[in-house]
């Protein structure tokens, strides 16, 4: 095929079909690890990219079914391999992080109710049955029948469960609150010295003050002297007071996946949300919705799944813990991969199956396109990318300064007007220019044999010198 003088032969490849590299368990970049490289063959399944990395060495990197929707990838030799399935299953949790959760609790698993769907007991998800008379793990339960949440299902999550604990009030009386407390295997009261906290819950009973939320804290003020008396104290204006007293808001909060100030961290709104805290000492706690001895301060919550941690986690623990409960929950698609910077000349091919993502590129190469999904490919900035697209299949979305297209084969028709780019099937050897729009090429390969423009504009680019 004739081609501009720029190209070169590296390549990053986006495609469905399986590597042929053996894969490796697993591979995460945080935000706290700065500019990490890989170099030469690996395979990853469902990498967690966070953060800027590069790709050195000659051999391929393989990433299937990524979430990377802040990487920054640059692509300094090789190839990568971002392959997309079709149905993509959300993840479980790992085996290790199974084993090393203190306290894990959900609420379509394990959940002891009467006929009015009053919880007496909630045991941790991991637990064979509930019958006992025999436990292995932990759970939270309430013999006060008044008190008792109530476990109901949310045909806006998917028909999954969640229990309701009421709501907040005044502090000293509050008959609307409900609560559990943490039981050992032997049902009495257990309390853990939290490093890790990760809950699933709805705002729905927080009040308009940004608060009103409790999510877990403990049946009595832990000290006399107003340090670090009560770990998990939530506020009628945010989810953590801000005083000597809680240890929540001083640690990494994260709010939807979006890290956030926890000592003012506001939720106004009536859906539901992911929260982590990972604090900067160990915080105890031994009740879910129970603030101390205040009925009114108790309740305001909605927990679907809580994931408790009484060990420090690394940053790849982290991304894996939040990866589960986030695609369990809420399922939202993620269409970005992030923005790649190639070196001089290389390949990225997106196969994207019935996917429909986005990509911001910049450097030089070309970047292919195949699949039934749309790729929206943005240009990084004015003269950012300087290199060729080449659409096999499907559609393109088009944003930023003019994208070149290499014509690799005949048979192909190709529509385009104003952003959108489309594919279909022409003659063998012919390609057809249809749509308003312009289309502006930079190579064509020998085996065209026609090119006929039906409407529009055909510009045939300047090669680069």
């Amino acid at each position: 095929m004739k081609t501009r003088s720029g190209l070169l032969a590296g390549c990053v490849t986006v495609c469905v079909a399986a590597a042929a590299q053996a894969q490796t368990p697993f591979f995460a970049v945080s935000q706290d690890d700065f500019y990490q490289a890989v170099t030469n063959a690996a395979a990853y399944e469902r990498p967690l990219i966070d953060n800027a990395v590069r790709k050195t060495g000659a051999g391929t990197l393989t990433l299937q079914n990524p979430r990377m929707t802040r990487a920054q990838m640059d692509v300094l030799a090789g190839a990568v391999t971002v392959a997309l399935t079709n149905a993509f299953a959300p993840p479980a949790l790992p085996a290790a992080l199974r084993q090393k959760a203190a306290f894990w609790v959900d609420a379509n698993t394990n959940v002891v109710a009467d006929g009015e769907g009053k919880v007496s007991r909630w045991h941790d998800a991991r637990e064979a049955s509930v019958d006992g008379p025999a436990y292995q793990y932990m759970m939270a339960t309430n013999g006060e029948a008044a008190r008792q949440p109530a476990v109901v299902a949310d045909a806006g999550l998917g028909g999954k469960r969640y229990l309701d604990f009421g709501t907040w009030g005044p502090q000293d009386t509050n008959v609307n609150s409900r609560w559990l407390f943490w039981a050992g295997t032997n049902g009495l009261e257990k309390t853990l010295d939290l490093r890790a906290v990760f809950i699933v819950f709805g705002s729905h009973n927080g009040n308009a003050g940004g608060g009103g939320i409790t999510l877990l804290q403990n049946t009595a003020m832990l000290t006399t002297n107003g340090v670090n008396g009560a770990p998990f104290a939530g506020g009628s204006d945010r989810l953590w007071v801000n005083n000597d007293n809680v240890i929540a808001d001083d640690g990494i909060n994260c709010l939807d996946r979006v890290m956030r100030n926890g000592r003012y961290l506001q939720i106004f709104d009536k859906a539901y949300h992911m929260v982590e805290v990972l604090t900067l000492q160990t915080a105890k706690a031994n009740t879910f919705a129970k603030d101390r001895v205040y009925p009114g301060y108790s309740g305001g919550s909605r927990i679907c799944e809580a994931l408790l941690f009484t060990e420090e986690l690394t940053e790849a623990e982290h991304l894996q813990v939040q990866d589960y409960l986030w695609h369990k929950w809420f399922s939202r698609s993620e269409a970005s991969l992030g923005s790649f910077r190639l070196a001089n000349a290389s390949v990225l091919d997106f196969a994207t199956g019935s996917n429909n993502v986005q990509v911001t590129v910049s450097g030089n190469g070309a970047v292919g396109k195949s699949g039934t999904g749309t790729l929206a490919l943005m240009n990084g900035g004015t003269d950012a990318f300087d290199g060729t697209v080449r659409l096999r299949e499907g559609s393109l979305l088009v944003a930023g300064e003019p994208f070149l297209l290499d014509l690799e084969e005949g048979g192909q028709t190709l529509f385009a007007q104003d952003v959108n780019v489309n594919r279909t099937a022409a003659d063998a050897g012919k390609v057809v220019k249809t749509g308003s729009g312009e289309l502006a090429l930079a190579s064509v390969a020998e085996e065209v044999t026609r090119i006929e423009v039906a409407a529009g504009t055909l510009r045939l680019a300047t090669p680069c010198a």
